[in-house]
């Protein structure tokens, strides 16, 4: 099982040169989110590849698996993930450590922005 060790963020505005960034639009929709450092399972559809995630654990580090699905399991799935949706426009800004995502969200949830960035090691993901 694959290990996630990232830092994320909540931005109070847009920066200024954010769309001159690499852009990609993604919708996302939960199957399952149990709180309390449970599992979360959902769906994304993102550049025509659609995935099923499974995430367990809470914090900066958390177990996670991808399984490409195919487009009709997909949209077996999607109506599954009514009323728990994400719609969301990920912009991909490049630095010295690595690549932040900067998310833009849609929907609902306009007017939301999330930076993150995944680390190979804890020590690493911690700023020491």
């Amino acid at each position: 099982m694959a290990v996630e060790i990232e830092r994320k963020f909540r931005l109070e505005r847009e920066p200024d040169w954010l769309r001159d960034c690499e852009a990609t639009r993604i919708e996302q929709g939960y199957l399952a989110i149990e709180g309390g450092g449970g599992a979360e399972v959902r769906l994304r559809r993102r550049d025509g590849e659609t995935l099923l995630t499974v995430k367990g654990g809470s914090g900066g580090i958390r177990t996670e698996e991808q399984i490409a699905l195919e487009l009709e399991q997909f949209e077996a799935l999607w109506p599954l993930t009514d009323g728990r949706l994400v719609e969301k426009v990920r912009y991909l800004v490049p630095t010295e450590m690595g690549e932040i995502e900067v998310d833009v969200f849609e929907g609902e949830l306009a007017g939301m922005i999330t930076a993150e960035m995944e680390f190979d090691s804890e020590r690493r993901g911690c700023g020491c």
